[in-house]
């Protein structure tokens, strides 16, 4: 079995948020879109913080909260 290490898994979560983001987008589903977009942007965050350290373990990763558009919030 391959050991991947942590950037290799937080880049590779990344590509698949973003497929799964696209895929939700196609259907219309904006808001599942939004809030998996986040998701993949905060993988991505992650593997840059990761490979700025040389670090196998991530300490902090700021918080994102997606939001529904402006005229679907209740």
């Amino acid at each position: 079995m391959v050991q991947l290490n942590a950037v290799t898994k937080a880049k590779a979560i990344k590509n698949c948020l973003d497929y799964l983001s696209e895929e939700a987008d196609q259907a219309d589903l904006t808001e599942v879109a939004l809030f998996i977009g986040a998701a993949a942007e905060a993988a991505a965050d992650a593997a840059l913080r990761l490979e700025e350290h040389g670090s196998r373990r991530l300490v902090a990763v700021p918080t994102v909260r997606a939001t529904a558009p402006a005229d679907r919030q209740a």
